[in-house]
Order: structure tokens, then C-alpha cells, then sequence
């Protein structure tokens, strides 16, 4: 039982080292999380093992090994009925669209995941179909959980492993849609901490730029980067010669790569680049900007109101789903 545990420990600890390193190299990756995940899943399994050798046939090692599991699922069903609940004061406030209910939709999924193993697990009534077809319906909604946690950890802890913004002289807000001519909330915050960027820049001795990006909308009357550029001068005390506009892009994709662009043109080293956006499209952009090859880009997050910020974070949980399976990367 001692080498079983000794190997145990072995594997844990490489499997930390690995996750650790991986972020060290470069913590944009979005599938850092699944490396913290297994990480955090073999130190249960290390904790429960440790257990069996002190208390083998007491209720101790089966509270360390059933506990984490029932926090687990406890935590999933009181996420999954925070999420139905959100949906309504999310289409009271946004509207009803498919965005708007998405919590709602997931919530669901994840209760039906859960009733389904609970059935699948504790019936009395078994047939040979429900050894085989349960399984089946079981392991999406399954796989979908998991990377939802793998993710949800990982945005927790990226902004705190991202690196020191006070090594960047290039800062790019990120725009989103405008009220009119004007900026929403939701856009001013990113706005509000690239001032904050900028002012901590500043004082550490830097002369930095800041790159409003957004080009204009089929429903908007200027560009984003127009009414931000506005916002800056109107509300804040940053000068109008230290704002660049990219007015012509249309997804977060294009922010980057036309502000690239955009910085090349003006003779600006991009090398080291602060991204603002919201707190819920940090990860994203973070992943994007390790596709482009932005070596030094960091992305930061701004608040968002509370009632939004499920629904924002579900669809870029979704979009990143979607673009890293078209790569095989996110599995």
C-alpha cells in the first residue's frame, strides 16, 4: 500500500510541476485549466490514500475521499439554479435573445446531468439498454461540466499569474457596443481601468499609448473607437495625443491584429502590450493574443455588472469551446 501511495505522490507532484511550469512559459493558454483540474483531482487522490494509511477502517478516509465530491456537487447544483434564476433579471434588463438565455439553457443541462447519474447510479431497476445507452447521455453533458470548471478555474486564476503591467508602454482597450454616439457602461469600465493602467504606467517612468479599437456596427451611428476616443477626452485627463484609433475592426480577433497593424504603421513597439476589456473576456483574449504572437501582451479585466456577468462569461466560454475543438486543443 506504501508504494502505491509513494507512486501516488510521485505523480502528483510531476503532474504540479508540469501545470506550474506550463504556466510560467506562457498563461495564456486556456487549457491551463485542465492542468490545474487534474492537478487539484490527484491531490484529492493523494489526501484520500494518506487517509486509508492513518485511519484504514475509520470514517476519516471516507469523509477526505467523499467530501470534495459532495462540495463538487453541491456547488454545481447551487450554480445550475444561479444561473436559471439570473436568466430572468438578464432578459428583464438585455432583452430576450439566445445570449440572454444561455444561463438558463446550461443551468438546465447541468441539472439534467446530475439527476441523470444520480438515476443511472442509485435505481433499483436495471435493464442491459441502461448500462450502455445512460452512459452515453451522460458523458457530453459530462465532458461540458468539466471544461466549464477547467475554465471557470482557470479565468479565476490567470489575472493573478499574468505578469507586472508596468513592463508595457502600449495599452489596447477593446471596444463593444455603443448606446447611440455614446459608450455604455459595460464599455466605460474598460475604459476606467485603462486610465488606471495608464496613470500606473505613467508612474513608473513610461510614456505610454492607448489604442481605442471598434470599428462602427451595421446598428451604430459612429465607430466604437470614435466614442471612445470621446469618452477619453471628455471624462478623463489623458491627452488627445497620447490616443491612437482602429477604427475598422468587427470581432475581438480583428481588435488585435488591426491595432498590431496600427502600432507598426506609427513605428511603435506592440512587443509589450496591455489588452483592457471586460473581466468576463479576459481568457479569450488572452488566448488570441498568444495566437498572433503578441509575446508580451497581457490582458486585464474590468468589473461588470453583476447581473450581466454570467451570461457574458457563459458565451465566451462557449466561443472558446468552439474555436479550440475546430484545432482539437480544448478535448
Amino acid at each position: 500500500m506504501r508504494i502505491v501511495v509513494g507512486v501516488i505522490f510521485v505523480l502528483t507532484a510531476i503532474l504540479i510541476a508540469v501545470t506550474w511550469f506550463r504556466i510560467r512559459r506562457d498563461a495564456r493558454h486556456s487549457t491551463h485549466g485542465l492542468w490545474l483540474m487534474a492537478s487539484l483531482t490527484m491531490i484529492w487522490i493523494s489526501a484520500t490514500a494518506i487517509a486509508v494509511i492513518i485511519a484504514p477502517e475509520g470514517s476519516f478516509s471516507l469523509l477526505v475521499a467523499v467530501l470534495p465530491v459532495l462540495v463538487v456537487i453541491l456547488g454545481l447544483a447551487a450554480s445550475a439554479l444561479l444561473l436559471a434564476a439570473n436568466t430572468p433579471i438578464v432578459v428583464r434588463r438585455e432583452g430576450l435573445r439566445m445570449a440572454t438565455l444561455v444561463p438558463a439553457a446550461l443551468g438546465l443541462a447541468i441539472i439534467a446531468t446530475l439527476a441523470l447519474v444520480w438515476w443511472w447510479m442509485f435505481s433499483a431497476i436495471y435493464g442491459d439498454w441502461q448500462l450502455v445507452v445512460v452512459p452515453l447521455g451522460i458523458i457530453p453533458g459530462a465532458i461540458i461540466v468539466a471544461e466549464l470548471m477547467a475554465y471557470t478555474t482557470y479565468a479565476v486564476v490567470y489575472p493573478r499569474v499574468n505578469g507586472r503591467i508596468t513592463d508595457s508602454e502600449v495599452i489596447v482597450v477593446l471596444g463593444a457596443g455603443l448606446n447611440g454616439d455614446r459608450v455604455t457602461p459595460l464599455l466605460a469600465s474598460r475604459l476606467d481601468r485603462a486610465v488606471r493602467v495608464y496613470d500606473d504606467l505613467v508612474a513608473a517612468g513610461r510614456q505610454p499609448w492607448i489604442v481605442v479599437s471598434g470599428g462602427r456596427g451595421n446598428d451604430e451611428v459612429v465607430s466604437e473607437a470614435s466614442a471612445m476616443a470621446r469618452y477619453l477626452a471628455e471624462e478623463t485627463h489623458v491627452p488627445a495625443d497620447a490616443v491612437l484609433l482602429e477604427d475598422a475592426s468587427t470581432n475581438t480577433r480583428e481588435n488585435l491584429e488591426n491595432s498590431l497593424q496600427l502600432l507598426a504603421d506609427q513605428g511603435i513597439n506592440s512587443a509589450q502590450m496591455i489588452v483592457v476589456t471586460n473581466n468576463f473576456h479576459v481568457l479569450r483574449s488572452a488566448s488570441l493574443s498568444r495566437e498572433l504572437g503578441i509575446p508580451g501582451a497581457i490582458v486585464v479585466g474590468s468589473p461588470t455588472a453583476w447581473y450581466y456577468l454570467p451570461s457574458g462569461f457563459l458565451r465566451e466560454f462557449a466561443a472558446t469551446v468552439v474555436h479550440y475543438r475546430k484545432q482539437n486543443v480544448l478535448t
